[in-house]
């Protein structure tokens, strides 16, 4: 992001925003006149420029004085060398832009001054013409007078499908894709809700098609993805009407969700949850993580998803029997132990924690934590010192970590300290020593 109105930049605040790299790649690109097409209006810029694996699409845009960019290339920073090379062709030849620019909102004024003195019948012959030669304009139009629903949203959707060529086509461009897609959305956005819902679900159901088919991770795909999603559960009601359109695009989300090919399955996820209105659309969610759990490397983090939608139903018995399925690492046992928590059954939430002490497979910080509190309370510094041993014996093995930092040895250090416990300072260096923090040395200064 950079701090600046379009029309005041210099190479100097290009220069800052891009970093001494990018802004002299993008200056080879500049003067290499790689730079075209770029049209300037009063807070944006649109340009192409020539790529080594094809063209780019630039857009660089201005308001409140921050300036925003984005590109189609590959590249994950921002700014790219394309946005520095747009940026120094602009500036170079900022006046005649500006002119451009100036001469271009000139003649929309005077074409619109024209056609609001036009007769009925020019009008409509002009109306009537578009409408034959340019597809975009007849569905705005056919959206905009409702005259057939049906037959419009038909055609809409035929308009989705044919937005995606083949993906080995030279015409084959994601920002491109992008942006029909989103004139597409803006089209509609005045329409009967039954006709937003169907027109969204079909832009968002052909753009994750084809990010889960290629695996793609593309940013302007992606990103219209999760805005046409958030737009879908905006539109989406509750009542019995929408109701099968409603499970059907839940359970085809999941579908998304399950295959996992592409960059945002969490925001599948998110959507698929977000629609759920009643107890039968939540159960078409809970199957499908059913059926993924026991396939699952990550069973704990299915546990977890599966245990919230079994609460949000209501369901407490089934919450619980997920929570105490297959209880194998710290996590496993944690989340267990954090049912009783939120249902104050302490009696309940020690015997899980020290279960999982004793038997989880790695992951028991959390176990340890709430541990080292409930000793805390009790007072029993004895207590805490052995269960920093056998911390130190569970996790801290190969000098992976320096006991010095632990939590209950900060504790245990401080409370020696206040208490004047020498023999307790002791027993801590030596625990130390045994893990080969400080040498024999360093024990024998501390005596």
């Amino acid at each position: 992001m950079l701090m600046s109105k379009l029309t005041e930049l210099t190479e100097a605040g290009i220069r800052k925003f891009a970093g001494a790299t990018i802004f002299n790649r993008g200056y080879d690109y500049f003067e290499q006149e790689m730079v075209y097409e770029l049209n300037y209006d009063s807070n944006r810029i649109v340009a192409e420029v020539y790529g080594n694996y094809g063209d780019y699409e630039v857009e660089i845009m201005s308001e409140g004085g921050e300036v925003e960019a984005h590109c189609s290339c590959a590249y994950e920073g921002c700014p790219c060398k394309h946005i520095a090379a747009v940026l120094l062709t602009f500036i170079h030849d900022k006046e005649k832009y500006i002119q451009q620019a100036s001469q271009h909102q000139s003649e929309i004024s005077s074409l619109k001054d024209k056609i609001r003195k036009l007769s009925r019948t020019d009008l409509m012959e002009i109306v009537i013409s578009c409408l034959d030669k340019y597809p975009d304009f007849w569905r705005d139009m056919a959206v905009r007078l409702a005259s057939d629903e049906k037959l419009t949203l038909n055609t809409i959707l035929k308009q989705v499908k044919k937005t995606f060529p083949n993906i080995e086509s030279h015409h084959y461009s994601e920002t491109a894709i992008a942006k029909q897609l989103r004139a597409i959305l803006k089209s509609v956005e005045d329409s009967s809700a039954d006709m937003r819902v169907k027109v969204y679900w079909a832009i968002v159901d052909r753009t994750l098609e084809e990010l889960n088919e290629y695996g793609m991770s593309d940013e302007s795909l992606e990103t219209l993805a999760i805005d046409t999603m958030e737009l879908l559960a905006e539109s989406l009601n509750g009542d019995e009407q929408s109701r099968q359109d409603r499970q059907t695009i839940i359970a085809e989300l999941m579908n998304y969700y399950i295959h996992g090919n592409c960059g945002i399955v969490d925001a599948i996820y998110e959507t698929a949850e977000l629609i759920c209105v009643e107890e039968s659309d939540y159960r078409i969610v809970i199957q499908r993580l059913e059926d993924k759990l026991p396939l699952s490397s990550f069973q704990s983090y299915y546990k977890s998803m599966l245990a919230n939608l079994y609460a949000q139903i209501g369901d407490t018995d089934s919450q619980l029997a997920v929570l105490e399925r297959g209880l194998e690492n710290g996590t496993d046992y944690w989340l267990l132990a954090s049912y009783w928590l939120e249902r104050d059954e302490k009696e309940k939430v020690l015997k899980v924690v020290k279960e999982g002490l004793d038997k989880a497979e790695g992951g028991k910080t959390k176990l340890y934590d709430y541990m080292q509190n409930h000793l805390q309370t009790q007072g029993d510094i004895n207590g805490i010192f052995q269960l920093l041993k056998r911390k130190m014996e569970d996790l801290y093995l190969g000098g992976r970590r320096n006991v010095e930092d632990d939590s209950i040895y900060q504790y245990l250090l401080a409370h020696y300290n206040d208490t004047c416990d020498y023999q307790g300072k002791v027993n801590l260096l030596k625990l130390r020593f045994s893990h080969g923090e400080v040498s024999l040395r360093a024990c024998l200064k501390s005596r």
